[in-house]
């Protein structure tokens, strides 16, 4: 699964026994709204675009759902809103993402 410390919802909808059915995965996010400290993202390299910080994150599931999520979610790097997903991110940068939480990148 893609999820730490949120829950997880899986909705299965059946049109037809015989023919497919389709599995939704769905976050939820449950912040514990007492918990103050950032998540700590280690970095192995100089810089990490915002699409890969996402998935190392498990913010999402796949690199491809970064362009869908940056244009659906309102994301803050150090302060300053950016939905870029090629936006580079450095050790000491803070991300804070509503509804899943803040991070910093660290070595």
């Amino acid at each position: 699964m893609f999820l730490r410390k949120d829950a997880t919802m899986q909705l299965i909808i059946r049109v037809d026994e015989n023919i497919w059915h389709t599995t939704i995965y769905a976050k939820i996010a449950l912040r514990n709204e007492d918990e103050k400290m950032p998540e700590k993202i280690k970095l192995n390299t100089e810089y990490i675009t915002l699409g890969q910080f996402l998935k190392l994150a498990d913010v999402i599931q796949t690199g491809g759902m970064a362009k869908w999520f940056l244009s659906e979610h309102e994301i803050f790097i150090n302060g300053e809103q950016d939905q870029r997903r090629g936006r580079k991110l450095r050790v000491g940068d803070k991300v804070q993402i509503a509804g899943f939480g803040e991070f910093v990148i660290s070595e």
